[in-house]
């Protein structure tokens, strides 16, 4: 077993809610960290609470990042759990 001092340097980049199985992403957008609201099946949440096709990176406009980017981690979670309720 590893000791505290010799763990890796991990950068969390995913985080899964069991329940719904719905996913947060950290991902890269226009040059900036932002999160993403991810589902099976290609689709990711936009902020009117939809979920919507993901383009390939190439061909994500700056549109699509507005809609469907978050710049805050917990504005990302509210999200998350709400299109969980839903």
């Amino acid at each position: 077993m590893l000791r505290e001092d010799e763990l890796p340097n991990l950068i969390a980049t995913r985080w899964v809610d069991q329940a719904s199985g719905l996913w947060i992403d950290r991902v890269m957008a226009g040059g900036q960290m932002t999160f993403a609201v991810r589902c099976s099946g290609g689709e990711c949440l936009n902020k009117q609470g939809d979920f919507e096709h993901e383009p390939q990176p190439s061909d994500r406009d700056p549109m699509f990042l507005a809609r469907c980017r978050w710049d805050d981690f917990d504005q990302a979670a509210i999200a998350l759990d709400m299109a969980a309720i839903n």
